[in-house]
């Protein structure tokens, strides 16, 4: 067996762990990034299906949050564009485009059955984020349920949950939506040009521009600890193994997988209660369609409500023509499941998925459009690692052992590519305040 000796080993190169490697690599530390499969991103990545280029899981990019500023942070470009319109909500066969600002209000009194229930929940809202959270204890479905029966009302509601937390209303407690709310919510954002793996490359160049280093096909097996203390990590190569010396590992495998390679016996038993406990994977399913025509209309993001499964729909060619050959199309629809916990009928799932996009884009679907592919996100490869709210912390019990990712977010975000990128800058001030470079 080979041995190598680093700064920092990252398990992993989504956005979490590119994001640590950059910042890191950037303040001089000699980084490690390994990945298990030969292209980088992990759920934030792009892979190409017959010259369509689709996404492995992220669709919507935040711009202006917390991703975007640790690419300005490290001097990497953001290729990410806007859709003109951004948002829309598809409700009784009518699509509504929300404007930029005050779009939950405008949509709530043109939806709803009666609008004094329009009011009424904008009021509990209002007085929600000012006064007092709801309880932990109670789904955010419950706590509206208090106020409005509306299902207008609870199916914007719900869409809204979906697309940013990617559970269900019933499943989300009321005061971790709340606190996304008052945290700013989901910021403007858009999809990236020629691709997520387009921003994933700028990133990964700034590793290796500053020094750092990225192994690709690179399966971790263990990650070593002496005396409750990381010390490294054995990686699986093609020409081998590798023993790997770190003073610091930093895991974006999601906290479940973390305990598995360093091995249940070296963590204190309240760290293993909180990851056996807490830990809910979110699952989804994304449905890939492609037409000689746009299927929809609205280049943005496309909510439609009370449907069977169906929560978000992106004709992401509108924006980005070039994920299609030319004069080619292709939509992405994503579904939740009813019961996020499972188990699940993954056949039935992706069935639902079809027949609710059927609904909305009518005979046009069946004359111009084709299945390209369907991806359940589930199980060890989830949408998300955990639900909002059932996050464990960034540091584990083993010292110089980090997680970085949407399993370990932080009070008031939600899933996704935003959460990860504020982890990695959290973990590596952490860093950064107790480690030197090539020192103790």
């Amino acid at each position: 067996m080979t041995k190598d000796i680093y700064d920092v080993a990252i398990i992993g190169s989504g956005i979490g762990g590119l994001s640590a490697a950059a910042r890191l690599a950037r303040r001089g530390y000699k980084v490690l990034v390994t990945e298990r499969f030969r292209l980088l991103g992990g759920r934030c990545s792009t892979v190409n299906l017959n010259g369509y280029l689709v996404s492995t899981g992220a669709i919507a990019i935040e711009r202006g949050g917390p991703l975007e500023q640790t690419f300005i942070d490290v001097g990497a470009a953001f290729p990410v564009k806007r859709p003109d319109p951004q948002m829309a909500y598809y409700v009784n066969g009518q699509t509504h485009v929300t404007p930029p600002k005050g779009g939950l209000r405008w949509l709530l009194h043109r939806v709803a059955q009666d609008e004094r229930d329009a009011e009424r929940v904008m009021a509990v809202i209002k007085r929600a984020m000012t006064w007092a959270e709801p309880s932990m204890s109670i789904s955010f479905k419950d706590w509206l349920s208090q106020y409005t029966t509306d299902p207008n009302i609870h199916g914007v509601l719900q869409g809204a949950i979906v697309t940013t937390q990617e559970i269900n209303a019933w499943e989300v407690p009321a005061g971790v939506f709340i606190r996304f709310m008052k945290n700013g919510g989901y910021r403007d954002f858009g999809l990236c040009e020629g691709g997520n793996i387009t921003m994933i490359e700028n990133l990964a160049n700034v590793v290796r521009s500053n020094g750092g280093t990225i192994w690709t096909n690179a399966t971790t097996k263990r990650i070593m600890v002496n005396r409750w203390t990381a010390t490294g990590i054995v990686v699986d190569r093609p020409n081998g193994e590798v023993e790997v010396g770190a003073r610091v590992v930093i895991s974006s495998a999601g906290p479940k997988k973390t305990v598995e390679l360093a091995g249940r016996e070296n963590f204190e038993r309240g760290y293993l209660m909180e990851v056996d406990h807490k830990i809910r994977p979110a699952p989804v399913v994304a449905l890939f369609v492609v037409s000689d025509r746009p299927l929809i209309e609205h280049p943005g993001a496309f909510i439609p409500v009370n449907t069977r499964r169906l929560y978000l729909i992106f004709q992401a060619t509108l924006t980005c023509p070039e994920l299609a050959p030319k004069g080619m199309h292709y939509l992405e629809a994503f579904s939740t499941f009813a019961d996020s916990l499972g188990p699940v009928n993954l056949k039935q799932e992706i069935e639902m998925n079809i027949q609710d996009v059927r609904d909305i884009v009518g005979e046009a679907f069946d004359k111009h459009a084709r299945i390209l592919a369907a991806e359940c996100f589930h199980g060890d490869w989830p949408a998300g690692h955990t639900w909002p709210g059932y996050d464990v912390g960034q540091k584990t019990s083993i010292e110089g052992l980090y997680n970085v990712g949407d399993g370990v977010k932080l009070p008031g975000w939600s899933s996704g590519t935003p959460a990860a990128a504020e982890t990695a800058r959290v973990v590596v001030e952490d860093i950064v305040n107790r480690y030197r470079p090539g020192g103790n």
